[in-house]
């Protein structure tokens, strides 16, 4: 895959007003919407308070749209932008004059995105068999996982050779980072592995009164990046608690004594995986994940609505 392009935004006189990046990720799956173009990941999106609202981000997206279609012949985009707060999300989904220009939105899904606090232990009776998976079970989870990407839009193809690349490429990470959660008759019925990007991705509370209200994380002081594990990888039945469950506090529970803050898991609103966040003590937004498609072609008119979407949260 290419490497991501980061784009800064300066006003006339060159001084900073935003910035974002696009990653361009290949592979598609075969079947999904985007099965033969690559896919455009938008992430990190700042525009400077004072500058929102105006034609500041129309004309930024189109010209990054624009360069990436070109040069990595890119038709569909993606994005995560946080559902509640309509001053960030009614920017792309209204088609105001002034955002004539701006690549063309819509809502694929709505996730709810979770903060899980590692500090203490979470008390966990369960009859499944649940535990970090062993390198004999690479082919079994592989499965589990092609499997369970049927239906997501914005399906990546897995097979072993993207494994082995994401174990080169992202440090710490393994087949034997796996956590897997077994039924009654030995087979998966839940996996997920979580990643800690480390230094590749820093995230930190900008003033002490942000995020206060949130569980574990307002005692975090400003300014310190937290060091944080997102669940990638992550396959579950959306309509079984159970598994879902014993996957959270498994987890949870596993990485309590590696001295990290929290953990970040993304699924579809109501699923459950979902269900399963509500009954701990998670702090849970609503994410919208939008497909963009550059103004004026022809993919404007393609549905991409889907019940859940192949994309990993760390990457959004």
């Amino acid at each position: 895959r290419p490497e991501p392009t980061a784009f800064l935004v300066e006003t006339p006189e060159g001084e900073p007003i935003g910035c974002f990046s696009v990653s361009v990720r290949t592979r598609p799956r075969p079947g999904s919407v985007v099965e033969q173009a690559a896919l455009g990941v938008i992430g990190d999106l700042r525009i400077r308070q004072d500058y929102r609202g105006g034609e500041v981000l129309a004309h930024a997206l189109a010209r990054a749209v624009d360069h990436t279609r070109v040069s990595h012949a890119v038709d569909y985009f993606a994005m995560g932008v946080v559902s509640s707060d309509i001053y960030s999300l009614a920017p792309f989904l209204r088609r105001e004059t002034h955002r004539f220009a701006q690549p063309m939105s819509q809502e694929v899904v709505r996730h709810a995105l979770a903060y899980l606090p590692l500090g203490k232990k979470h008390r966990h009776r369960t009859e499944r068999n649940h535990q970090w998976a062993h390198p004999d079970d690479r082919a079994e989870i592989l499965d589990f996982i092609i499997r369970g990407q049927a239906g997501r839009r914005f399906g990546i193809l897995y097979d072993d050779e993207l494994l082995k690349a994401r174990e080169l490429a992202w440090q710490g990470f393994s087949v034997d980072r796996f956590y897997v959660v077994r039924g009654r008759e030995g087979q998966i019925a839940a996996c997920a592995a979580p990643w800690n990007p480390g230094d590749l991705r820093r995230i930190s509370r900008v003033r002490p009164g942000l995020l206060s209200g949130s569980k574990g994380l307002g005692a975090i002081p400003a300014g310190r990046p937290l060091n944080l594990s997102y669940l990638t990888h992550l396959c579950c039945d959306p309509l079984s608690v159970g598994p879902a469950d014993d996957l959270l506090r498994g987890i949870c529970n596993e990485l309590a004594g590696e001295g990290q803050d929290g953990l970040v898991v993304m699924t579809p609103m109501d699923g459950a995986v979902h269900r399963a966040l509500e009954g701990l003590s998670a702090t849970i937004v609503p994410v919208s994940i939008l497909g963009l498609t550059a103004a004026g072609t022809s993919q404007n008119t393609t549905n991409l609505r889907a019940p859940d979407v192949g994309l990993e949260s760390v990457f959004l």
